[in-house]
């Protein structure tokens, strides 16, 4: 804390010189005492030097204090000096513009002074590198996020070797030793600047481990959002760890100060209540891993339910089981391409209800005809496609992270899907019926055109990024004024929307290929399984809407008003719809194939643009104190003797506090006094 402390009695120096330096001149009774005042704090500030240099380990940085030392006792007597000959002649302009400039030598050394004693504080700067640790590892964990709504997120060969319990304990290992580690900087007001500069930099490095382990644990889910609330509450628990290393730095410079006691105790407090939301956080992914198998096993057993006894609907009609047979494709689509566990949890419930409708509908539609034959074709072929929706429904149990189950999954689909065509054909017995599924024709020139309004949005996005970049002008303040920054910003929106645009050009590459080579072999026709195509349409449809949200957030940026968190939402938005529509272009495709090759450099494009805009959201939010500190380190004149003159009225200002808080207890003792009230 001498550090701290040598600060403020420098602060006091400058303001007695500065005090010497405006003080009317002809006032030689007032010049006198602020003369002796500034006399007075000199020999202070010495011995707290001498304190500083007992405890700094570096001969470079003890020669920097001894000689800033030196020349500050040196202007400082200069300026006594100058004042009294001043106040001898207090009308000789040449004496008082003598006292100015020895003030301004006087304001320069104690900034020297001060930039020589932080070189030399150790401690401190073992605090400032944690803290600056500890942020790298929080921004690392945002972009690790980027990746998982991306589907991206991928664990490496040393993490696929672990099994998921032995890399959650890792997890939970390292958050507890970050908690550990957390609790001995709430003794920071009584440590010695080494100890609290060890004790940082032990939260810094077990924030780094508990990052890491977070991330690994998050690869290891089959669900973007578990994945996604994973990283959060990593990425909230080293803020909270950042929060608490700035909260002792600044408890151990003010070890009296109440208020800066009681926010380090909460900061302390908040730290272990991070840890246990991690914790449950990682616990309850596990359980959220298993909710979509469940609730696909549920609409199994239901489903074999209403097969063994299903019940009549006298009132349906054909309408309606063509209407079932549209639900049964749309929950197909929908758990073909889920991302997560609530996308298969409604398409397990989209399937159930669906099968249901289709066998009721179908039973009950049978009355129309006069011949038993017919209802009989009816039930059977329903009764099918419930059999096909059971087997699929297994098979989307799977781990889709495993090699070859989603092909597994998508063989599975089409057999419920082909069998629709025999819906409609056995619908199609009943008297007066002609009626149809979407054509696969249709929903193909629907897709295309999709796909093209999608790039044609893109293409428009881009150019208007392009002419967003502002005209150089000087810093407003409470606006994001550094041009590079807003520029990076700007590159990486506009470089996301041309990789989205590459990926849904590919996108179509792939679509024509697969429906090319669908027909050439004269397998199954494309018509028959539109699951493919609703893919494409309601991803399209995604990364348009996702790029036009990025262009709002960007310009906003290009207008100053840089907001980390739409940022990182909007590119979030654009990573989650690409990944749908990779999901749909590789459907029935072959992996070898240029077209594929090609959509799956551009998929990881945009993910890496992605990432680079959010790494220039998160600079935009630090800029304005990473603006300061370069200030401070590079600027030993200027913007020192302005900050020595903001912290002089900090200092007058708690005085006249201070006198306030006496002047209010005098009162308050003067109510309770005996005599007060004495009738």
């Amino acid at each position: 804390a001498e550090y701290g402390q040598l600060g403020k009695r420098a602060m006091a120096v400058a303001e007695s010189s500065s005090k010497l330096n405006s003080i009317d001149k002809t006032n030689i009774g007032a010049l006198g005492m602020e003369a002796k005042t500034l006399g007075d704090e000199i020999p202070k500030l010495i011995e707290l030097v001498r304190d500083a240099i007992a405890t700094t380990g570096e001969a470079e940085a003890k020669t920097k204090i001894r000689e800033s030392t030196k020349n500050l006792v040196s202007v400082a007597i200069g300026l006594v000096d100058a004042a009294k000959k001043a106040g001898a002649d207090p009308k000789n302009r040449n004496l008082i513009q003598n006292v100015g400039n020895a003030y301004k030598s006087t304001s320069q050394a104690i900034a020297q002074l001060l930039a020589a004693t932080k070189g030399g504080a150790t401690g401190e700067l073992m605090v400032d590198k944690a803290i600056e640790g500890i942020s790298q590892a929080a921004n690392k964990l945002a972009t690790a996020s980027i990746y998982a709504s991306a589907g991206q997120l991928e664990a490496d060969a040393s993490t696929k070797a672990m099994n998921i319990a032995d890399v959650q304990n890792a997890l939970g290992n390292t958050a507890q030793s970050l908690a550990s580690a957390a609790s001995k900087l709430s003794d920071a007001p009584n440590l010695s600047q080494e100890d609290l500069g060890k004790a940082s930099t032990q939260v810094a490095q077990t924030t780094i481990q508990m990052a890491g382990a977070a991330t690994k644990a998050a690869s290891r889910i089959g669900d973007s959002v578990a994945q996604q609330n994973l990283l959060a509450a990593a990425k909230q628990l080293a803020s909270s760890a950042q929060q608490l290393v700035v909260s002792a730095k600044e408890a151990n410079s003010n070890p009296s100060d109440s208020g800066a006691n009681q926010d380090l105790s909460a900061s302390v407090t908040a730290v272990g209540q991070q840890v246990s939301k991690l914790l449950e956080t990682a616990k309850s992914s596990s359980a959220e891993a298993a909710r979509g198998e469940r609730e696909l096993e549920n609409a199994r057993i239901k489903i074999q339910g209403f097969m063994r006894n299903t019940p009549d609907d006298p009132k349906a009609t054909a309408v309606d089981v063509i209407n079932g047979a549209r639900d049964i494709t749309q929950s197909v689509a929908t758990l073909v391409f889920a991302l997560n566990q609530e996308e298969i949890v409604n398409g397990a419930k989209q399937a159930l209800a669906g099968t249901r409708d289709l066998l009721v509908k179908a039973k009950g539609v049978g009355r129309l005809s006069p011949k038993p034959e017919v209802k009989q074709k009816l039930i059977e072929t329903t009764q099918a496609v419930a059999n096909t929706m059971l087997n699929f429904l297994e098979v989307a149990k799977c781990n889709r992270q495993d090699i070859g189950n989603q092909t597994k999954l998508e063989d599975a689909s089409t057999s419920v899907t082909m069998l629709m065509s025999d819906v409609v054909a056995a619908i199609n017995l009943l008297p007066n019926t002609n009626l149809r599924l979407e054509e696969g024709d249709d929903l193909e020139a629907m897709a295309e055109s999709e796909l093209m309004a999608a790039a044609k949005v893109i293409e428009n996005a881009a150019k208007t990024l392009a002419a967003a970049r502002p005209e150089k002008k000087v810093n407003v303040d409470g606006i994001l004024g550094k041009e590079d920054i807003t520029d990076a910003i700007l590159e990486a929106a506009r470089a996301i929307a041309m990789a989205t645009g590459t990926l849904v050009v590919a996108a179509a590459s792939a679509q024509k290929e697969r429906v090319a080579a669908n027909r050439a072999t004269g397998g199954r026709k494309y018509r028959n399984d539109p699951t493919w195509a609703n893919g494409l349409i309601s991803a399209a449809k995604s990364v348009g809407a996702g790029v036009q949200m990025l262009v709002k957030a960007s310009n906003a940026a290009a207008q100053g008003h840089a907001e980390e968190e739409a940022l990182v939402a909007a590119a979030k938005a654009v990573a989650a719809s690409t990944a749908q529509l990779v999901t749909a272009s590789r459907a029935k495709a072959d992996p070898n194939s240029q077209a594929q090759k090609k959509l799956g450099a551009a998929a990881k494009q945009v993910t890496a643009a992605t990432g680079n805009l959010v790494k220039a959201a998160q600079k935009a939010a630090e800029f304005l104190k990473e603006e300061e500190e370069l200030n401070d380190d590079f600027t030993m004149t200027g913007s020192k003797v302005q900050e020595l003159e903001q912290q002089m009225k900090i200092l007058k200002l708690e005085k006249e506090l201070e006198n306030a808080r006496k002047h209010m207890f005098k009162m308050r003792k003067g109510q309770y006094s005996p005599s007060v009230g004495k009738k």
